[in-house]
């Protein structure tokens, strides 16, 4: 489950990079990724779906390692980093509704 409160004070915050290349913009992409929108579709299909994978890929290390199925609610580590990086990876997925919608409306745009 993905907790969206925020945690950390970078969340409060807007964020002045470009999703793709991170060069500082104002608006959803810099100019140089508006112009290479073919190269800016797929930079950012493949980070979605990396997005997406990682989190599985580390309940699945957490499933051999606790024998549970229900393996974040049964790690008894607090300081386990396999548990680190699924908050992290949580955190990351969270952004992939916002990323969906900058390619919907840059492909809406361009037809």
């Amino acid at each position: 489950m993905i907790n969206h409160t925020k945690e950390t004070i970078t969340q409060y915050f807007t964020s002045r990079r470009c999703p793709s290349c991170k060069g500082s913009t104002y608006s959803p992409l810099c100019i140089a990724c508006q112009k290479d929108w073919v190269g800016t579709v797929a930079d950012l299909q493949i980070k979605i779906r990396d997005w997406e994978r990682t989190p599985d890929n580390l309940k699945q290390i957490c499933v051999s390692c606790t024998k549970s199925n229900e393996s974040v609610n049964h790690c008894s580590s607090m300081d386990c980093p396999v548990l680190f990086k699924l908050y992290l990876a949580n955190i990351d997925l969270a952004q992939a509704p916002y990323l969906r919608k900058i390619l919907t409306r840059e492909i809406r745009e361009l037809f």
